[in-house]
């Protein structure tokens, strides 16, 4: 099944990777972005495909929307999760909503333009991208986790099932109570050592965009070839994975979804590197930087932090992201929110001073809610930088 599309992604890839026009031109990638999206989309309508939205949605504890997984989904330990994990999305709707309608005043212009969110340092956290950023046709996120494999439900033990659902509802706890992913917790969460079918961050990625209920088209792992071209290929691996996906309730607004496991530093990360040559060439206009442990503000992340000084039009970050000084040069507009005292113990080497004092002198914005390392609504901040034209 997973090799349905790969003609097709071929013509698409072919068609991201000639995107090398400048800044100026980035109304024109997105339009080239969209029709293609919309060509693939209406492809797979013409095969009967539901295999990986059903999948989601058991994954996800949502009731799946043909019969393919109607022996599990009558199972104690699916009925258990899935009761468990709606409870607690439920729980959390009412801050998504505060999230979704703060973003919906305050990021009404990167929304606007779109030419694609970038998200380094992310995890599996497609959550807040795309609650912020709603409106993007394309994201971007890069991890250290691996892609892994797609869970083998149909063929697991009840006890195997009762193992793999507990783990995949622990893996969501910080995320979803503390708005950011433990570094620490991953490496066990995520790898396989928990349970050994929750191997990568496929899993959360999946969970998460059935909860915030857009629909499941494809699943088509991929690998940057000897060339550097980034091309389908049979099966999911560490290396990449595109996800299409649409809302459910405008099913012809196609999305899609790059999640890449990479290191960004300088030893990995610079202009021979084939993901580097790669993302340089896609219409980013925006990135999302939330708890990404400082490591930008360390020498050995400078290729990283410059490549998105230079291709981003907007920056939304917190003080975790790219230090303050790096943006006054006089290219930037700088709109603050919340709130900002000092980093964390675990990371108070980072203290900003002139971010304190700009924090202090500055026209502030509330912030309706909590989010990165301090995580408590009041304490949290967070900063939108504009490019000057």
């Amino acid at each position: 099944m997973i090799k349905k599309y790969t003609y097709l992604l071929f013509l698409l890839v072919g068609t991201l990777l000639s995107c090398s026009e400048p800044q100026e031109n980035e109304e024109k990638k997105k339009g080239s972005r969209t029709d293609s999206l919309k060509k693939e989309l209406q492809e797979a309508e013409t095969v009967e495909n539901t295999y990986y939205d059903d999948l989601a949605s058991v994954m996800a504890g949502t009731p799946p929307a043909t019969d393919t997984f109607s022996t599990l989904v009558q199972s104690k330990a699916w009925q258990s999760y899935s009761q468990n994990i709606q409870k607690t999305w439920q729980n959390k709707s009412s801050k998504f909503d505060i999230l979704k309608a703060w973003a919906l005043q305050e990021l009404a212009e990167p929304n606007k333009i779109d030419g694609g969110c970038f998200y380094p340092f992310a995890g599996a956290d497609i959550l807040h991208t795309a609650l912020f950023f709603p409106d993007f046709k394309s994201y971007y996120l890069i991890g250290l986790e691996p892609v892994g494999s797609l869970p083998p439900l149909l063929q697991m033990s009840e006890e195997e099932l009762n193992e793999y659902f507990a783990s995949l509802e622990k893996s969501m706890y910080h995320i979803l109570n503390l708005s950011f992913f433990r570094t620490l917790s991953m490496k066990v969460d995520l790898t396989g050592k928990r349970a050994e079918e929750l191997n990568g961050t496929i899993h959360l990625l999946l969970v998460f965009l059935k909860q915030l209920d857009y629909k499941i088209i494809d699943i088509q792992p991929m690998a940057f070839d000897v060339s550097g071209k980034l091309v389908p290929v049979d099966t999911l691996s560490k290396q990449a994975v595109r996800i299409v996906f649409s809302p459910h309730e405008n099913p012809e607004s196609a999305k899609e979804l790059y999640y890449f496991s990479a290191d960004l530093s300088d030893a990995h990360f610079d202009e021979q590197n084939h993901l580097y040559q790669w993302l340089q060439n896609q219409p980013i206009s925006t990135t999302f930087i939330k708890s990404a442990s400082y490591l930008m503000h360390k020498n050995y992340f400078s290729h990283i932090r410059s490549f998105i000084l230079n291709k981003s039009r907007f920056v939304l970050q917190d003080d975790s992201g790219i230090p303050l000084r790096f943006f006054n040069d006089g290219n930037w507009h700088i709109q603050l929110y919340g709130n900002y005292t000092r980093p964390i113990a675990l990371f108070k080497d980072w203290y900003q001073k002139d971010l304190y004092d700009l924090y202090r002198h500055e026209n502030i914005k509330p912030l309706p809610f909590g989010i990165g390392y301090k995580y408590r609504k009041g304490e949290s901040t967070l900063m939108l930088m504009k490019k000057k034209k």
